[in-house]
């Protein structure tokens, strides 16, 4: 058996097939022909060090943030800007829920952008959530006029 591994390994070397010959050798580790050669190879093709894995998805926290503006059934903004907060921790599922009121029409008259201002809203949430230690993987929006749905990580809390 050994035998035949080392002669695949040697075919693997010879076809500059490193990594290969590498995993190969190793699983002979009483050989010390196969020893020889692990350690003529790591001088002469040092292994790649291993990639950088995502950390594990129970090392954090998720939540989403949801921000729109109420509309009234002709599909004009009422003037309620809705921020709902969900967070995802082991514990189970937290939300919490903002409104802000605001008159859709200004002191001299003229109309608000509800919508601008529910982006604003959302940012200055956002930029809270960022201090908090909170980091943006996502967004999914419903076209140009709604903000959207931000999708956010931590690392646990320990």
């Amino acid at each position: 058996m050994t035998r035949a591994v080392l002669q695949a390994a040697r075919d693997l070397l010879v076809a500059r097939e490193f990594k290969a010959a590498r995993a190969l050798l190793t699983t002979i580790k009483d050989d010390p022909t196969a020893q020889d050669w692990l350690a003529k190879l790591a001088a002469f093709v040092p292994p790649e060090p291993e990639p950088a894995r995502a950390p594990a998805r129970e090392n954090w926290e998720f939540c989403d943030l949801y921000a729109y503006a109420e509309m009234n059934s002709r599909g004009k903004p009422t003037g309620k800007i809705v921020l709902v907060f969900s967070a995802y921790q082991p514990e189970g599922v937290q939300t919490a829920r903002q409104v802000r009121e605001l008159s859709p029409v200004d002191e001299e008259g003229n109309h608000r952008d509800i919508i601008g201002e529910a982006r604003n809203f959302a940012k200055m949430y956002l930029a809270a959530l960022g201090r908090e230690g909170w980091q943006l993987v996502g967004l999914l929006r419903d076209g140009q006029a709604e903000p959207g749905v931000y999708y956010l990580r931590r690392p646990l809390l320990e």
